[in-house]
């Protein structure tokens, strides 16, 4: 408790409401001369000035912490189910959405999981009908095949003997994929648009399309190669992206298969030359030059890939599974505009929309000290898994980028401006590799 001695009661509140907001807002040391006047002066408590005084600088956290519970919904995940407030919120605002883009964080447990269970309320409450994941085409293609799709133990065994071929295959990961292709009927209810990562699987379906001898040694010698660099999964992309010489032996081999436009044999050759290309990029001497080209080289290669499935299928109802860096909508942290800026866009020519959501997991390869740009944010959440409804917060977003460094306002303008919700998820580990016996990534 504090007093003031009441014949100085008007003198302090005008004095306090004419200086306050200025000593507050970290005024020099002749806001504390003023201060330390009146208090001598006036007999005030020192308890109450600064009672007073932190009510003040209370007012901006307040009004954050407002905005953020005025726009936070609890959910809870239960095997492939998610219900609660968040789950309602998300079935609501993606009533009228052509196609949802959900941002990762690779290789975490829970984060596949909350997706697969969001797929299954889009597929049921709103009819989508198609999934589009980071992975190898022919890695997809592979796993669609009768005797292994819908499992996720048969996917893991056949990925001992392609150990590069899936970028992101741990249990979670392999439990998604097996979950879409079961929820979803028809041939190819999943699109693989990445580069190839591996051209061990793609030469060996090339081998038998060579159009003569000749073509088909220089095809088994590249797959001779292939194989002795990339034996194990800890040996992944290392003929594509690290040895000089793959890009060159590459576009041979296109050029002495001649290959017919839109045939089996010139996919795959385009596809691995394509690929090869991206990551000479990156490998080469020009340094943030050549970053910028290979994600822009990247990022043009993964909408090909989906208008390419898109405009086969005639229509599609699509769930997308990325990196966030592909799914913020927008100038992304690479540098270049992202495939979510793309799908917005083609969204808005189908006279649709697109919904893209951040699923950022907290205890597998993200801790909250990585997370510095969500200072204010996480300061506001309850306990447990909830969904922020970013769309929400625009308006007002400074007030959560108070005390921000630059860099993390950046990032928090990103994701607040480049998605349209964020799922946290405050209590996920590391996935587990148990289906392939490959190693933990660290």
């Amino acid at each position: 408790m504090f007093f003031i001695k009441k014949k100085n009661q008007k003198t302090f509140s005008l004095w306090f409401r004419a200086s306050s907001s200025k000593y507050a807002s970290g005024s020099n040391s002749a806001g504390a001369k003023v201060f330390w006047f009146f208090f001598s002066k006036n007999n005030i408590s020192f308890f109450a000035f600064f009672a007073i005084l932190s009510a003040a600088h209370a007012a901006p956290p307040s009004a954050a912490a407002k905005l953020v519970a005025a726009n936070t919904y609890p959910f809870t995940l239960t095997g492939d189910r998610l219900a609660g407030p968040g789950a309602d919120f998300l079935r609501r605002a993606t009533e009228g959405a052509q196609f949802v883009l959900a941002g990762e964080v690779h290789h975490d447990h829970l984060t596949p999981l909350f997706d697969l269970a969001l797929l299954a309320m889009l597929h049921r409450d709103h009819g989508f009908n198609q999934v589009v994941v980071e992975q190898d085409p022919l890695g997809i293609e592979a796993i669609l095949q009768p005797n292994l799709r819908g499992d996720p133990v048969a996917i893991g065994h056949f990925l001992v003997s392609y150990p590069t071929l899936l970028g992101f295959a741990s249990d979670e990961d392999l439990q998604f994929l097996a979950g879409a292709s079961r929820l979803i009927a028809g041939p190819q209810p999943i699109w693989g648009i990445e580069q190839a990562q591996s051209p061990v699987r793609y030469l060996e379906l090339l081998a038998p399309l060579a159009p003569d001898a000749a073509s088909r040694r220089m095809d088994e010698d590249l797959l001779a190669d292939a194989r002795k660099a990339e034996p194990t999964r800890g040996d992944f992309a290392k003929f594509l992206a690290l040895e000089p010489t793959t890009r060159g032996r590459l576009q041979a081999l296109a050029a002495a298969y001649h290959a017919r436009p839109q045939t089996r044999a010139a996919t795959l050759l385009t596809r691995l030359v394509k690929s090869a290309e991206i990551y000479a990029y990156r490998r080469g001497p020009a340094g943030e030059a050549g970053r910028l080209a290979s994600n822009t080289t990247r990022e043009a290669w993964l909408k090909a890939g989906f208008v390419a499935h898109y405009r086969q299928a005639g229509a599609a109802k699509a769930f997308f599974k990325f990196g966030d860096n592909h799914m913020i909508r927008g100038l992304n942290f690479t540098g270049v505009f992202s495939l979510s800026t793309f799908v917005h866009e083609l969204a808005i020519y189908d006279g649709s929309e697109a919904f893209g959501i951040f699923v950022i997991p907290v205890g597998s390869y993200l801790e909250v000290s990585d997370l510095a740009w969500m200072k204010n944010l996480r300061a506001a959440l309850p306990p447990g898994p909830v969904v922020i409804d970013t769309a929400m917060l625009r308006a007002q977003w400074r007030l959560l980028a108070d005390g921000l460094s630059p860099d993390d306002r950046n990032i928090l303008e990103k994701e607040i401006f480049g998605l349209e919700a964020i799922a946290y998820l405050p209590d996920s580990r590391k996935a587990a590799w148990n289906l392939t016996g490959f190693p933990v990534p660290q």
